[in-house]
């Protein structure tokens, strides 16, 4: 994921003499930092809840993680 951020920073910042260019390879690196940060602290939200990070485990415990009081910030994390 983190990649991601990184190239998207060094192709939009590939002319450095521009300042606009400057400025939209840092919202660029912002933007999709962020997100990745966003979907980590939901992936760890979710596998605190259910006890495991196990894909099929989190699956079978779909209706259980539903009823988390948190589960509203567990899903806004991950769709964000």
């Amino acid at each position: 994921w983190e990649l991601t951020s990184i190239t998207s920073f060094l192709l939009i910042g590939l002319r450095g003499g521009d300042a606009e260019s400057r400025q939209g390879a840092r919202l660029a690196l912002l933007i999709t930092g962020s997100g990745g940060l966003a979907l980590l602290a939901g992936v760890l939200l979710i596998g605190d809840a259910v006890g495991s990070y196990d894909v099929t485990t989190v699956l079978a415990a779909a209706g259980e993680l539903q009823q988390h009081p948190l589960y509203g910030w567990m899903l806004g994390l991950v769709l964000f």
